[in-house]
């Protein structure tokens, strides 16, 4: 084969790797509306995708082990076409997912997960099939040759996907939407498949003979030097995931994640990992296994103690104001700042914080023990082909066990790591896995150094408390921290200024009550004649909770909040700071509390509500798009009872716009308060007054020290004016909306693309 080919077979393959990224967090996004984005939902999907890498992988080592390069090439070719007709064929299914689900006679949450095993899991066997296949196809069985060529074309892959999750978040999603990634991805595949077709064609030279081709005899899957390369690849994924994972939990709430910060942050683990691999390909091949144990131990030791030290570095370059700090940073607000120029030193301060949290510490946290991992990978590659010999079957065997170790730690870190250890727990425990493997594969008089310095390095790491109170920048030890496997809730405590909540690091509403959260609870509950049935979507410190319970009239009151942890640390704080109303709110037996995604909950509920209220997320927060898209407002409208009322945060006039569309009658009360539905709204009756002076209500605000009657005259008072939008009103006009493929105030960057924020 001609070097040209092989040049050109590579980079094809760099842009399988970056179409692969792309459609796994493509398919992440499509199913949320359905799955909802919980850990349970996010678990399922990966682990589907996993499981079909795995089992491609295995399938392509064993079909590839007997072919001729040709037909190796031809069977890559078939692979790429499946992953294209397979993502489109998903994409399509989602499109119709309410239509055949109920031809079909099933709940939509059953059809999307039927949908994913008949499109995502074959997709992913594609996608894993395309390694195995391609080295065999420039190396034959020739173990040698596939000891160079593997360990380039995995670095090759790598840093496509790693280019890939950049692009889908800061260029595709933004500018195209999730239908148009899917369909970007495709036609990424679609053309590999081509170059992959026109190489098989004019590109090779004549097969070999078979007694050319016959090389060394494929090892059984058990042989000795095997399984312990197979033990290697499991521990390799195993620990590349969970440091992944302690990675993207850590360094996102010290920067406050926006949508983007999640793409940028794997970008930055592949391209680390990619470089790793890179290195590792052009130098020789580790050729003993201490010598690879020594250095996934020391891959291990620096994924953990450079993030339990992240904090550290992030007060070092000045940025532990903003760790401290209640609203986060975007790239948008950091560079209109700039543009507009409105105080004199505040943009470049701007800029430098978005710049330090979201690249410079994360990479300087990242690419040690990425590049390592990078590297470790490829040698491992390296070694197992130079001693077993048969390329295809050997790199078959490799990834199916890497991908099994990476989907252990996925897993294993989500469901049991992060709500039994925490992130500082997990953190120790990964420095003591990587010590006792540099310990294993050392000599004997190396063996009591490792020992000592995973016993000193577990007394320096800081633990559960020290860890997130550095993360939030506090001096001092946060006492109300809970994490589970839903995030990280932690409440500090504001010198004469009361308790603020952060949930991953970004701050959600404060104690004492007061303002927009307790108007937003508030106004529906006085403007109802009869709320008996109220579900609110959020719960943060409970303010807008304790508006919602205002009415003796309400009976039943179900409150969903994602993150688990926010409900515990509100409880430990009833308990702890003397605030009795707090504990009585929280143990009312008209309110369920649910750790559910809220459009899940909606779903499911068949009865409806007579007020539905959406504390929701800011709109440029991760997943925010799915709580402030049209089909979510349908739902909503589709669950209101006769009379009942719609009330959500409008932070933008997009989502005004959407509200407006999906609802016939709606009203913006104060500028950002968007009350909708389905029968004309009250604003005008005389009615909210006497409730607002009933003896009972103001007892109850009383207790939690809020002024209502203060609360709710700014806002309904005379002097206020409101827009009040009726059926009448021409709605053909209102587009450029939320929708759940394009949710555009979550990944739009206005400043950065040059446009008018909306």
């Amino acid at each position: 084969m001609s070097s040209r080919v092989r040049l050109v077979l590579s980079v094809a393959f760099f842009f399988s790797g970056c179409s692969a990224l792309m459609l796994q967090l493509a398919w992440q996004r499509l199913l949320l509306p359905w799955m909802g984005g919980d850990v349970g939902a996010v678990s399922l999907a990966v682990a589907v995708f996993m499981t079909g890498l795995a089992l491609g992988g295995a399938l392509g080592g064993w079909w590839g082990r007997r072919r001729d390069p040709r037909d190796c090439l031809r069977s890559l070719m078939v692979a790429e076409w499946c992953v294209a007709l397979f993502s489109l064929a998903g994409l399509s299914g989602m499109r119709s997912l309410n239509a055949w689900s109920a031809v079909m006679g099933c709940p939509p949450q059953l059809g999307a997960g039927l949908l994913i095993l008949a499109c995502m899991l074959p997709s992913a066997m594609a996608m894993g099939v395309s390694f195995p296949m391609l080295v065999a196809a420039l190396a034959g069985r020739d173990g040698q040759v596939a000891s160079v060529v593997a360990p380039r074309l995995s670095a090759v892959n790598t840093l496509g996907a790693g280019a890939g999750a950049l692009t889908i978040g800061w260029v595709i999603f933004p500018l195209w939407g999730i239908h148009n990634a899917v369909a970007v991805a495709a036609t990424l595949n679609a053309v590999v498949a081509a170059v992959v077709w026109t190489a098989a064609r004019s590109g090779l030279e004549d097969p070999p003979t078979e007694t050319e081709a016959s090389g060394p005899a494929p090892h059984a899957a058990g042989s000795a030097g095997l399984r312990q390369g197979l033990v290697f690849s499991a521990m390799l994924g195993f620990g590349s995931l969970a440091v992944e994972m302690v990675f993207l939990r850590v360094l996102g709430a010290m920067c406050k994640a926006s949508a983007q910060t999640a793409g940028s942050l794997l970008f930055l683990y592949l391209a680390a990992m990619g470089i790793g691999a890179l290195w590792g390909a052009k130098r020789q091949a580790v050729r003993d296994w201490p010598a690879m144990g020594r250095l996934l131990g020391l891959a291990l030791v620096l994924g953990a103690l450079l993030p339990a030290f992240a904090p550290v570095m992030a007060r070092w370059l000045g940025h532990g104001e903003y760790l401290a700090g209640y609203e986060p940073l975007d790239a948008s607000s950091a560079w209109t700042a700039l543009l507009q120029k409105s105080a004199p030193g505040a943009a470049p301060k701007l800029i430098w914080t978005f710049l330090g949290l979201q690249w410079l510490v994360p990479l300087l946290v990242i690419f040690p023990s990425g590049f390592l991992f990078g590297l470790a990978q490829v040698r491992l590659q390296g070694l197992l082909l130079i001693e077993e010999g048969s390329s295809c079957w050997i790199l078959g065997w490799n990834q199916f066990w890497g991908v099994v170790g990476a989907l252990v730690g996925t897993l294993g870190v989500w469901l049991v790591g992060f709500p039994w250890l925490g992130s500082a727990g997990l953190l120790g425990l990964l420095l003591l896995l990587g010590m006792l493997w540099l310990a294993w594969f050392s000599g004997t008089r190396l063996r009591l150094a490792f020992v000592i310095a995973a016993s000193a390095g577990l007394l320096v790491m800081p633990d559960q408390h020290e860890l997130w109170s550095m993360v939030h920048g506090a001096t001092v030890r946060i006492p109300r921290i809970v994490e589970d496997s839903t995030g990280v809730s932690v409440i500090t405590e504001q010198p004469g200024s009361g308790f603020a909540f952060h949930i991953n690091g970004i701050g959600q509403s404060w104690i004492p009550y007061g303002g927009i959260h307790t108007q937003l609870g508030a106004l529906p509950l006085l403007l109802h004649p009869r709320p008996e049935r109220v579900a609110l979507i959020g719960l943060g410190s409970g303010d807008t909770l304790n508006a919602m319970l205002c009415r003796p009239e309400t009976r039943s009151v179900v409150c969903t909040e994602i993150v688990g942890a926010q409900i515990q640390t509100l409880r430990a704080l009833g308990r702890e700071s003397g605030m009795e109303w707090l504990g009585a709110m929280l143990k009312d037996p008209r309110l369920e509390l649910r750790v559910q995604d809220g459009r899940q909950m909606l779903q499911q509920e068949a009865l409806g509500f007579d007020v539905i209220e959406m504390d929701a997320m800011r709109p440029n927060s991760a997943h925010a798009g799915v709580l402030y898209s049209s089909e979510f407002f349908q739902l909503i409208r589709s669950r209101l009872r006769p009379g009942g009322m719609a009330v959500t945060w409008l932070p933008s006039l997009r989502v005004a716009r959407t509200l407006l569309k999906v609802f016939p009658h709606v009203a913006i009360v104060a500028g950002s308060i968007g009350l909708a539905s389905n029968e004309p709204l009250p604003l005008a009756s005389s009615h909210w007054q006497q409730r607002l002076a009933s003896r009972s209500l103001q007892d109850h605000f009383w207790r939690s020290k809020v002024d209502i009657v203060a609360e709710v005259t700014a806002i309904l008072g005379p002097h206020c004016r409101h827009e009040v939008i009726g059926a009448d009103f021409n709605r053909e006009s209102l587009t450029d909306l939320n929708t759940d493929a394009f949710p555009r105030d979550e990944f739009m960057l206005p400043g950065l693309w040059g446009q008018v924020p909306p």
